[in-house]
């Protein structure tokens, strides 16, 4: 292919949102082979690089901190100070028993939203027999986040259940707290995580490690709020169905 050809088809496929990658033959026969970057590893990175003092992390979404939970096992080792947030009250009572024995933790059972007050939170009925493991995980604001799971749960629409949950803002929930700086931010919103980024940042405050879910974005959506972060200084890698973006 031509040097003219090649830059063509990299700029078409672009465009698309799409890279031509050359691996080596190692990798393409053995695909768990190649090594991709994740959340410990940016944290690692961050921790021997960082000035000395206590890690502070804040989680939005926390479920029951053990479900497909990134954080639980390294909050536990390291004792990790930090706020974690949950709307849900059933999944909030969780997340207290499996961080009973954290007391450096503050637990709060409210969403973060652009105001204070109450709002209806979209969730599929728990305790349902046959249902994916994940599905008591899927709360948005957001109706249509949960029916695009029909694929999978093909009546869905009959599990929803609301529940008016109260929303406080990041200056609110952050104020008794007044973290000197904030590691990590978490973040797993159910297709409002776009929308809480840009509140976090809409405070002036700052997170050296940045992680959303952005699965249920679209790509729209997505490239905007990834084309943000560089301008703020992010380098950023994509990791499953999470997004991670990193000052250091």
């Amino acid at each position: 292919m031509s040097g003219r050809l090649g830059a063509w088809l990299r700029r078409a496929l672009a465009g698309r949102g799409l890279q031509v990658r050359r691996l080596p033959r190692a990798l393409l026969d053995d695909q768990e082979a190649e090594l991709r970057l994740a959340l410990d590893h940016v944290v690692a990175h961050h921790l021997a690089r960082s000035l000395p003092g206590e890690f502070f992390f804040v989680q939005v979404g926390a479920f029951d901190g053990r479900h497909n939970d990134p954080l639980h096992d390294l909050v536990v080792r390291h004792r990790w100070r930090g706020l974690l947030v949950e709307p849900q009250r059933e999944a909030f009572h969780d997340l207290v028993q499996t961080y009973a024995d954290q007391p450096q933790l503050v637990l709060r059972n409210v969403a973060v939203a652009e105001r204070s007050g109450s709002r209806e939170l979209f969730k599929i009925a728990r305790h349902r027999e046959g249902l994916p493991y994940w599905a008591a995980q899927l709360a948005s604001f957001q109706r249509e986040t949960l029916l695009a799971h029909r694929d999978v749960i093909p009546d869905i629409e009959e599990l929803i259940e609301i529940e008016i949950v109260e929303c406080t803002t990041f200056e609110d929930v952050l104020a008794p707290l007044a973290p000197e700086r904030i590691d990590l931010l978490q973040i797993d919103a159910e297709g409002f995580d776009d929308e809480l980024v840009r509140l976090f940042h809409a405070t002036g405050r700052t997170a050296e490690i940045l992680c959303f879910e952005h699965k249920h974005l679209g790509r729209r959506r997505h490239d905007a709020c990834c084309a943000d972060l560089v301008e703020r200084g992010y380098r950023l890698a994509l990791s499953g169905p999470d997004t991670i973006a990193y000052r250091g």
